[in-house]
């Protein structure tokens, strides 16, 4: 069985000022071990303060957060941030190219990501020349056709990308055009489709 890690005393105090009356202050003390007369403070904030330096001197705290989560459940309980949480890998198993990447790919894919848009041409090429052998092999027209669409659909997602690497990356007299003719190029001579 895990312990829950014991709250900060900042949100210790803050759950106690703002969600417990001065009665219900002394009746925590009591609980908890304390007597009243160790919390001498005359308002709510201040003798939260002292309740909580009180049960830290005398190795009560996890008592005291143990009976704030009894009577206010939930009180102590961090809120996530908005979007994904630090070591998360949820991305690496259910992301984007996950349910399309064999399993190897998806091995590779935290290695692959590590140059931005040079990475996603590299593997807009590779999904390109996965769907060239495949219509390669199509076993109808319909079939032949949808995969050549696809292929467009993706030259046209490799133009974008090369456009904003050229954004990104500045190179000295390379125009798109050229990048653009040396990338399908490429995939034309690793496919031999030239014959």
């Amino acid at each position: 069985m895990t312990t829950a890690a014991t709250p900060d005393r900042v949100a210790i105090r803050k759950v106690l000022a703002a969600k417990f009356n001065d009665e219900e202050l002394a009746t925590l003390a009591f609980d908890v071990g304390l007597n009243r007369e160790d919390l001498p403070a005359t308002t709510r904030a201040a003798r939260a303060r002292e309740l909580i330096a009180c049960c830290e001197n005398t190795g009560k705290l996890n008592a005291l957060t143990a009976e704030i989560e009894r009577l206010r459940p939930g009180s102590l309980q961090t809120k996530k941030q908005q979007g994904g949480q630090p070591n998360n890998t949820n991305a690496l198993k259910h992301g984007l190219y996950s349910a399309h990447l064999q399993e190897l790919q998806l091995d590779d894919l935290e290695t692959m990501m590590t140059h931005g848009v040079n990475d996603e041409i590299a593997m807009l090429r590779a999904i390109m020349a996965r769907v060239l052998r495949l219509a390669g092999s199509a076993d109808n027209l319909d079939t032949a056709q949808n995969l050549l669409g696809s292929l467009g659909v993706a030259s046209t997602r490799l133009a974008g990308l090369i456009k904003t690497q050229r954004l990104l990356e500045p190179q000295d007299g390379n125009d798109i055009s050229r990048q653009l003719g040396a990338a399908l190029g490429a995939v034309v001579k690793e496919f031999c489709l030239n014959e």
